[in-house]
């Protein structure tokens, strides 16, 4: 006799898009709230991000995120460790590293004659 169990339609939850700004540090990590995220994984389709906590193997720390284009959501909020108390940080609107043409210019230090 052969038991059946019924069909279920199993479906994630609908993430919400976050409203609080994210930022990015000197490595390119991702910090929002003053955790940091690393990258997980990438998908080229819909510019789709996954990024998990710099704490996950040191706090075993679960908190992960999603980025698909400049849109943030919120997998897992619960961190099992305080967040960061230092570090230098970049907006992310901004790319990390801009010139204009005029501080292209390098200025070669003008030489020296030696009598």
């Amino acid at each position: 006799m052969r038991i059946v169990s019924p069909q279920r339609n199993y479906r994630r939850a609908k993430l919400e898009k976050s409203t609080e700004p994210y930022c990015y540090n000197s490595r390119g990590n991702l910090v929002f709230e003053r955790y940091g995220f690393s990258k997980t994984s990438a998908h080229g389709s819909g510019n789709v991000v996954y990024w998990r906590c710099t704490g996950y193997r040191k706090h075993k720390c679960k908190a992960t995120l999603k980025t698909q284009n400049k849109d943030l959501y919120v997998i897992n909020a619960r961190h099992s460790h305080e967040p960061n108390a230092r570090g230098s940080v970049f907006p992310a609107a901004l790319p990390i590293w801009q010139e204009s043409n005029s501080e292209q210019e390098v200025r070669k230090p003008s030489k020296i004659k030696r009598e």
